[in-house]
């Protein structure tokens, strides 16, 4: 997973777009962004690594290039 990365989740048709990647304590700290649909703005959220690509094996986002 690098910057400028997208992914979607399992259920919904949002698309998260990986906005900074940086290390914290040898924790790797990813940062994304998407668009809400009702609120109408930018939604960021911040996950560490591991939790991001043990959900993408799990099938709960799916990687998918633009």
């Amino acid at each position: 997973m690098k910057v400028g990365d997208c992914f979607y989740k399992y259920d919904k048709p949002t698309k998260y777009h990986v906005v900074n990647i940086f290390e914290d304590n040898s924790e790797i700290i990813v940062v994304y962004k998407y668009y809400g649909k009702y609120k109408q703005w930018w939604h960021y959220s911040v996950e560490d690594m591991l939790t991001i690509e043990d959900q993408i094996k799990h099938g709960y986002y799916k990687r998918r290039k633009q």
